[in-house]
């Protein structure tokens, strides 16, 4: 079934960190990284609430404009809490994914509903599942799954065929276009006629079938990821990076070059692992050294360039690319590949500490070569997050060094996270007692096939996708005994949103009260090299 490229690369040999490469050691403590990792985390949660959509087209709000922000915002919550062991963001991720999902489901309004708004979603409720193991977070990733497989996948009977797949016209390849089509996954959900496949929606479907075959073992989940991975290579990859839209009626791939299309080295990473697939590893090794060096995002000393306004479309894209290299190193520990990723992640960790954060607060700017963040930054944040936290992973947990008689330009930056983070935290803990009375009790069993009917959920929509909705029902889809089993877990009950968002302000005000009380901490000084 796999087709697998042969990419040339010296045997035993790994990706070798560029000399040109600034700030690629760092001797904080993991201490000090975690406080800077919750104080970010908690400067985030003090001022953006992802389930008071205030958008009522996109499920989205001001200060998260788009649906990969919204979720992203429960993933790095989650991720800190599973990279770091501790179950601090539990309520918080698992009561809001629940309550979000209630209130607006996995779609938004015809015809601008997309097939990477749903797979979003559903990796996300993977890694929570994965982190706090209530099985009505695993339901909620295989209900995703499974309506992504049922409008946008392609199997192999519909690529021999060129329908099906949620298509209603023909996207059969031109004569000579070498390779099947079966493992893409259609970008739009609403509009049938659209045929282009984007990394958007392959590379979290990868990811998310890798996951999910490696949970249960189900054979369906296998084909799908390996697929998938064969798509991407064959149609995606084009020897340097993978590209961001593949054209079936063309065998064209296009569009603009942008890390988030490298977010399929995390599915890779994983079916790499899952598979004991030597020929993929070492296409992994290639794949990792080449969109890490690449020009169109990266700068000669390694920081990563993308993104650098707020109001960018691509401004957490580095900070997902970076989640997916972590993937890609915890999978293959010890080796040069993992070494390798660290340094690049440290790179971007001391360019953030040094040009992106405000000294003052816990605040990050999208754009890591600086100007730092004069005010809260959403996606500053967001895609921050993602370099803190793996930041603080790649350090054992031991006892912080001794002082040292030289003082750190970040000492202030860390102590101010890690008093901010207390505080804070305290506030969302009154908070969080009278946002949710119930708790959902995940269950394992699953129903007989049934058809679900998709709620009122408003969707991403990148700056060429906006357009009036048209007065359709929303799509209903099926889950099928193929497509993976059926969630039966009663998803009831939502929080006082009126109460929360009191709550919400006060906890906000406490948070900008705390910054303004700094501590003095005497901790080791940043080696970069």
């Amino acid at each position: 079934m796999a087709s697998w490229i042969l990419v040339p690369i010296v045997a035993g040999q790994g990706p070798a960190i560029p000399s040109q490469w600034m700030g690629t050691t760092s001797n904080l403590s993991r201490a000090s990284r975690e406080a800077l990792a919750s104080g970010a985390a908690t400067a985030l949660t003090a001022y953006v609430d992802p389930n008071m959509a205030n958008q009522p087209n996109t499920g989205t709000t001001t200060d998260l404009p788009q649906l990969k922000y919204v979720a992203s915002v429960f993933a790095v919550l989650t991720l800190q809490d599973h990279y770091s062991g501790n179950l601090t963001w539990n309520d918080t991720v698992t009561n809001g994914l629940l309550d979000y999902y209630q209130e607006n489901g996995l779609y938004g309004k015809p015809p601008n509903t997309l097939n990477s708004d749903a797979i979003y979603w559903g990796l996300t409720f993977f890694y929570a599942y994965r982190t706090y193991r209530q099985h009505s977070l695993l339901d909620l990733a295989i209900v995703a799954y499974n309506a992504t497989y049922v409008n946008g996948f392609i199997s192999p009977s519909a690529a021999e065929s060129g329908t099906g797949a949620g298509r209603n016209v023909s996207f059969s390849p031109p004569s000579g276009c070498s390779g099947t089509y079966a493992g893409g996954v259609f970008w739009t959900e609403g509009v049938q006629n659209n045929t282009e496949i984007t990394a958007y929606t392959i590379a979290p479907f990868l990811a998310l079938s890798a996951y999910l075959y490696e949970e249960t073992n189900q054979s369906v989940y296998q084909e799908a990821a390996q697929l998938s991975a064969d798509f991407a290579i064959n149609h995606l990859w084009n020897g340097t990076a993978f590209s961001y839209t593949f054209y079936p009626l063309s065998c064209t791939m296009g569009g603009d070059w942008i890390t988030i299309s490298q977010w399929l080295i995390e599915g890779l990473a994983v079916w790499a692992n899952v598979t004991r697939n030597e020929t993929l590893t070492s296409f992994l090794d290639v794949a990792v050294s080449n969109t890490t060096t690449y020009s169109v995002w990266s700068l000669e000393d390694g920081v990563n360039q993308e993104g650098l306004k707020s109001t960018d479309y691509t401004s957490i894209d580095k900070g997902i690319f970076v989640r997916a290299l972590v993937e890609a190193r915890n999978r293959n520990p010890g080796t040069a590949l993992a070494t390798y990723i660290e340094a690049y992640i440290t790179v971007q960790f001391n360019a953030l500490l040094d040009h992106a954060r405000d000294p003052n607060t816990d605040f990050y700017s999208t754009a890591w070569i600086g100007p730092p963040a004069s005010s809260f930054i959403a996606g500053g944040n967001i895609a921050a997050l993602d370099v803190l936290n793996a930041a603080f992973s790649f350090v054992e947990d031991a006892s912080a060094p001794s002082s040292s008689s030289h003082k750190s330009n970040k000492a202030g930056v860390i102590a101010a996270s890690t008093v901010s983070a207390i505080v804070a935290s305290t506030g969302f803990a009154i908070a969080l007692y009278f946002w949710r009375q119930r708790r959902v009790e995940g269950s394992a069993n699953h129903a007989e096939p049934y058809m679900v009917q998709s709620t009122t959920l408003p969707s991403t929509k990148w700056n060429r996708f906006y357009a009036p909705h048209r007065d359709e029902p929303p799509a209903s889809w099926a889950i099928t005994s193929e497509a993976g089993p059926a969630p039966t877990s009663t998803l009831d009950g939502g929080y006082e949103r009126g109460l929360m968002t009191e709550l919400s302000d006060q906890v906000r005000r406490l948070y900008d009260l705390v910054q303004h009380r700094r501590l003095s901490v005497e901790l080791p000084p940043q080696y970069n090299d």
